[in-house]
């Protein structure tokens, strides 16, 4: 497997910035090795990334048709649910602003902007936040108008679906349990704020700012770390988010005070 893990992380590389594959040593792999490498993207929800990886392989390097085939059908399917997250996200922005309600989008398709191809990063529900406790409860009032089978959660976020797509409604940003640091968290938002990001329908949603984002994801790593793990694509998210965003933050504002 070992042989197999690092495949996976050269092809990664390649997909993930859409450069040359920098090290062939791995290569070439028997047809179990291949299927063993396609389980384990599929795993970490990287299987578009890798097929574009591949796609920087010599001719006969390359899997078997077979594989090929059937990781070219994934990484469509990968494509056209993220079209429909597209097209539903559309939808709730337009319905929330109608109604006088201001979501910020929080991680997903906001940071699948920061890809070279955005619809090869596996997506999976969107995650809205409100910045006032009203807004919140103005958006909630909303969904439940509409019939909505909603689900309150422990946090007290809500979860429901929306043309097949799961949508959570959040009451924090920034993911802190410690009561002693929920207040610095809400300065933190007040002091750098949001930014805009143009929506295919040509509406604005309001996205978490460089410095807020990056906090974001670190803590929404920290967590995955004391519990279920890390996945590839969160690593992913970060490395692109860093790519991306490192002209608009100083390292400075990173550190805690």
């Amino acid at each position: 497997m070992k042989k197999v893990q690092k495949a996976l992380l050269v092809l990664l590389r390649a997909g993930l910035w859409e450069s040359r594959i920098e090290d062939l040593s791995c290569f070439p792999m028997s047809a179990g090795e291949w299927k063993n490498l396609y389980l384990l993207s599929r795993q970490q929800t990287v299987t578009g990334i890798v097929f574009q990886g591949i796609q920087y392989l010599p001719e006969h390097f390359l899997p078997a048709e077979e594989l090929l085939v059937r990781w070219m059908a994934e990484t469509d399917a990968i494509e056209r649910k993220n079209m429909q997250m597209n097209k539903v996200l559309d939808l709730l922005v337009q319905w929330f602003t109608e109604s006088g309600v201001q979501p910020v989008l929080q991680k997903g398709q906001g940071i699948a902007s920061l890809y070279e191809n955005p619809l090869l990063r596996e997506c999976g529900d969107i995650d809205f936040y409100f910045d006032s406790r009203q807004m919140f409860e103005k958006a909630f009032s909303l969904i439940r108008q509409c019939g909505l089978r909603e689900k309150v959660q422990a946090d007290q976020s809500v979860t429901y679906a929306w043309k097949g797509v799961e949508v959570e409604h959040h009451t924090c940003l920034l993911d802190l349990h410690n009561p002693f640091l929920q207040r610095y968290a809400k300065e933190l938002e007040q002091q750098y704020g949001y930014n805009h990001m143009r929506l295919e329908g040509g509406l604005d949603v309001r996205i978490p700012s460089p410095v807020l984002n990056l906090l974001l994801q670190s803590l929404h790593i920290l967590k995955h770390a004391l519990g279920w793990g890390i996945g590839l694509r969160q690593l992913c998210d970060m490395a692109r988010s860093c790519y991306k965003l490192h002209d608009e933050v100083e390292s400075e504002e990173m550190k805690y005070p």
